[in-house]
């Protein structure tokens, strides 16, 4: 496999300690070298062969002929009104090298994989590519666009580590599962019911919340915000589950009374679809010292602001 733009060298270090063969390839001499010494220093010099060049330029066809290739552009680049300061790219044109190469590239490697930022314009992911979204934890790390036999089965999946943890509308789906799904006549939007879940960011950018309420048997509290509410708690790595507390409509005089009779000493505030800034928010609010931790959902439901006072996860 190529890794291209392999930096210092530490996705051709997995790579090679998976059991591949790299040809490693970083346009910067000094992290082309460091690349080489830290091959070297993990006894790996023998399955990865590290160069100095514009991977552009060569010539994937010949005898640096490889099964696969692996690229991690440049995500940013030189700003023209700042000098030497540098700005972070979306577009799979602007980053370096831009997509137009790694179409090059295909033509003599038609299996790629492609690392690019997880803000990704969802527009501009070709045709022929899959897009999945990886997440450590809660926290979104990034993308990987795959062409060729690398391509996964679905245009857009959710990974979530550690584990891998992969949530994708499935050939199981495909072939009927969904049809049994709804035979539980599960509403997409729903008011708030015992649990409050808030799916993993992966899968927010996969555009997979409806599929993953389904697995879970669980709505939208509304069509343009991405929570889900349902009536028990199904263990899940692709979402935060909350015991509802209280919810009702958004009043912060109603709020501050809840958090009185509950003695609620600490507050998290999240919000989603709601203009409010959390921290101003959090100053308002009425709290017992020494009392227990809650958290606020302030959101809407069904098109009206909505508040959900919920427990420990």
């Amino acid at each position: 496999v190529a890794d291209l733009g392999c930096g210092i060298g530490a996705d051709s270090i997995a790579m090679a300690e998976a059991g591949l063969r790299v040809v490693a390839v970083e346009l910067d001499p000094v992290r082309a070298r460091l690349a080489a010494v830290n091959v070297a220093a993990l006894g790996l010099a023998e399955r990865v062969q590290v160069s100095c060049a514009d991977w552009t330029t060569l010539d994937f066809a010949g005898p640096m002929a490889v099964d696969a290739a692996f690229v991690d552009p440049a995500r940013r680049v030189a700003s023209a009104d700042r000098g030497r300061d540098r700005r972070r790219v979306f577009s799979l044109h602007e980053m370096v090298p831009p997509l137009s190469a790694i179409r090059s590239l295909m033509a003599q490697v038609p299996d790629v994989l492609v690392k690019v930022a997880p803000g990704v314009d969802l527009d501009e992911v070709p045709a022929d590519a899959a897009v999945t979204f990886i997440a450590e934890g809660i926290h979104l790390k990034e993308a990987l666009l795959s062409f060729g036999t690398l391509r996964s089965a679905a245009r857009r999946q959710a990974v979530v580590l550690p584990g891998p943890h992969v949530f994708v509308v499935g050939a199981e789906v495909r072939r009927g599962a969904l049809r049994a799904l709804r035979r539980f006549d599960i509403p997409d939007i729903r008011t708030v019911q015992d649990v409050l879940y808030e799916p993993n960011p992966a899968v927010l950018r996969a555009g997979l919340v409806r599929d993953l309420g389904r697995r879970l048997h669980a709505g939208q509290l509304d069509a343009e915000i991405a929570y889900l509410t349902g009536d028990d708690v199904v263990p899940t790595p692709f979402a935060r589950a909350w015991p509802v507390e209280r919810d009702g409509p958004f009043n912060l005089k109603e709020l501050n009374r809840w958090l009185r009779e509950a003695g609620v000493g600490r507050v998290i505030v999240k919000k989603r679809g709601s203009p409010i800034d959390p921290d101003a928010f959090r100053r308002r609010l009425k709290t017992t010292r020494g009392g227990p931790e809650k958290t606020i959902f302030v959101t809407q439901a069904r098109g009206k602001p909505w508040m959900v006072l919920c427990g420990d996860e």
